[in-house]
């Protein structure tokens, strides 16, 4: 390792130290994922005593959860070990944090592999150089991506993805580089990818194993494709059609879709990815580059490296099955499925292409100058920079194509958005005739993201949006001696509350169901008023809305529970609490029904 290297690794490092791990756990469990993630893996380690095969079923409430493979809990629990305690949501806070730092070393390793792989006819000026100032620019505008920085910070399982893709990266770009110089397979290369695609899939499933294979070997179909172009024209009699059919059959199965006018705009936007798509590996129908690539792929091997991580699944969900049955596995990955993978939804591409223009922050604005540049000069690149394209480009088009529009569902895409950026960066510095105040620049933009966004989330999101967890009303509650077991909440749900009260708190519905309302249920509060009624002189405590939403009944929960007989009694607390994304303020009541 050359110092320049380690005065690299160390600078991200100590980047990475300020905006992932300062305070982690400064302010409580907000969102409904980061929640359910503490609750699971605190279940696992309790459960860890008496069945040591709870490592390998996760499960929420005694019932087995299998939204997502299990890696997430064994970080938590391992960490938790490491410090003798139960986990707690510092646990999780400190995996995605480690998964965060981790990332961004990763992306660097993955910057230097990718562009400096080039071939021996088309040398790169300063090659050396360039590579590793636009690696490291690249991993440090990731760093501090807005993004980027959020999964780091939050429980979001998304950010574990990074290492593992960046790494898988870097790993597939030195066995092409073998491949290319030395015509053999570099073994240890694909293996370690391999290893890489284990880790995303036990982090999030196939969609795990995505962005990798896109990366990696959708970039080797790229630039193969891109050469096969460049040595003969594809005829316009074959490529416009084939584009507009693609773009066509798009839209067709999108439109079904179709509520809004602004959907129409995110019709087109898919379609134009799928058209340009097929223009970008239409050229691989030809029997030459066909040959090329399946050259380059025997030496790299895609069926090696995704199979490692679906078997690897496959075995996982093998062993679920025999632990709760085919029909619970089943129930559960449909479910799962149902709730992921949703095919050409129309403002999916809308959502996020604006994501990309922020999510990596300066990164994103780096990786927007880059294509303008790359349109505009048609620079020569290293070969390694169609991993990049890919990387970034049919990534956004997957997760567009087939995803529903989830900002952190493109956490593993960021990389490859901020080495592009990296990329222009360096060759400005080093193109520029005084490269001088753009060092600068860039160095003040990034200190400053780092603090700004190291002091946020140590302490600012806690002194102003404290009321977005419900760990302070809870801890209120239960110090007022009211036990966990008399608390519910009404027509809301989140396992913030249930992490806090360390049991099941029930979610009621009204007397009938009402469109609207989710993860609560199946009980109703004439079921609760017969239970009080059967025990007079017992009282619940309840977590009720102050207000409604536009979208529910306008009669407020107090004066239904009323309506039906309660008595109500206002309970006066000093913790705030809100959902409804911050909307509604939460009250607590004391109901009864008399004597």
């Amino acid at each position: 390792m050359t110092r320049g290297t380690l005065r690299d690794i160390l600078i991200l490092t100590l980047l990475s130290a300020i905006v992932y791990f300062i305070a982690p756990a400064s302010f409580g469990l907000t969102n409904w994922q980061e929640a359910k993630r503490a609750l699971v893996a605190r279940e696992m380690y309790d459960r860890l005593k008496t069945d040591s095969g709870a490592w390998l079923v996760p499960t929420d409430g005694g019932r087995a959860y299998l939204a997502k493979p299990p890696l997430i809990y064994w970080c938590q629990v391992a960490l938790a070990k490491v410090r003798g305690a139960r986990p707690s949501e510092l646990d999780l806070r400190l995996t995605v944090a480690i998964a965060g730092w981790l990332g961004v070393l990763a992306t660097y390793w993955a910057g230097r592999r990718v562009l400096l792989l080039h071939d021996a006819e088309h040398p790169q000026p300063d090659a050396e150089r360039w590579a590793r100032r636009g690696a490291f620019w690249g991993a440090a505008m990731l760093g501090t991506g807005t993004l980027y920085v959020r999964s780091s910070r939050f429980g979001e399982l998304d950010v574990l993805l990074v290492p593992f893709t960046s790494a898988g990266v870097a790993l597939l770009a030195i066995a092409w580089r073998t491949a290319i110089e030395q015509r053999r397979t570099n073994f240890g290369a694909v293996a370690g990818a391999a290893a890489c695609a284990v880790g995303a899939a036990m982090a999030k499933g196939p969609p795990g194993v995505l962005t990798l294979g896109l990366a990696a070997y959708g970039g080797m179909a790229l630039l193969v494709a891109h050469r096969s172009r460049a040595e003969r024209a594809m005829p316009a009699a074959i490529s416009w059609p084939a584009c507009l059919a693609a773009a066509a059959v798009v839209a067709i199965l999108s439109a079904r879709q179709v509520d809004e006018r602004a959907d129409w705009v995110g019709m087109a936007m898919m379609s134009a990815m799928a058209g340009w798509t097929a223009w970008a590996l239409l050229p691989l129908v030809r029997w030459a580059a066909f040959k090329r690539l399946f050259a380059l792929f025997a030496r790299t091997h895609p069926v090696g490296v995704i199979g490692a991580g679906l078997g690897v699944l496959w075995w996982w969900t093998h062993v679920v099955a025999g632990r709760v049955g085919n029909s619970g596995l089943a129930s559960s990955v449909a479910e799962e499925i149902e709730d992921n993978l949703r095919l050409l939804v129309p403002d999916s591409p809308l959502i996020n292409l604006g994501a990309a223009g922020y999510g990596v922050a300066m990164g994103s604005a780096a990786a927007i100058i880059a294509i303008i540049w790359i349109i505009k000069d048609r620079p020569r690149f290293p070969l390694g920079m169609s991993m990049v394209f890919a990387w970034a480009g049919l990534g956004l088009v997957a997760f567009s194509l087939l995803g529903k529009g989830v900002p952190r569902y493109l956490t593993p895409v960021w990389p490859g958005i901020a080495i592009m950026g990296g990329a222009w960066v360096s060759a400005a510095i080093r193109d520029f005739r005084n490269p001088v105040p753009m060092r600068i620049g860039w160095t003040i933009g990034v200190v400053v993201l780092g603090l700004g966004q190291g002091w946020w989330y140590a302490s600012g999101l806690e002194a102003q949006e404290h009321d977005r967890s419900p760990r302070a009303m809870v801890g209120e509650i239960l110090s007022r001696g009211t036990s966990a077991g008399e608390l519910v909440t009404f027509e809301f749900s989140t396992p913030a509350i249930d992490y806090y009260a360390e049991r099941d708190v029930e979610s009621l519905l009204d007397v009938v169901e009402r469109p609207g309302i989710r993860f609560v249920g199946p009980r109703t509060l004439a079921e609760l008023k017969a239970g009080l009624e059967s025990e007079p002189s017992r009282r619940v405590t309840m977590l009720v809305r102050r207000t409604q939403p536009p979208t529910m009944d306008p009669a407020r929960a107090v004066e239904r529970l009323r309506s039906l007989g309660f008595e109500v009694e206002a309970l006066a607390m000093n913790a705030e609490f809100t959902i409804d994304n911050g909307r509604t303020p939460v009250d607590v009541v004391r109901v009864s029904v008399g004597k």
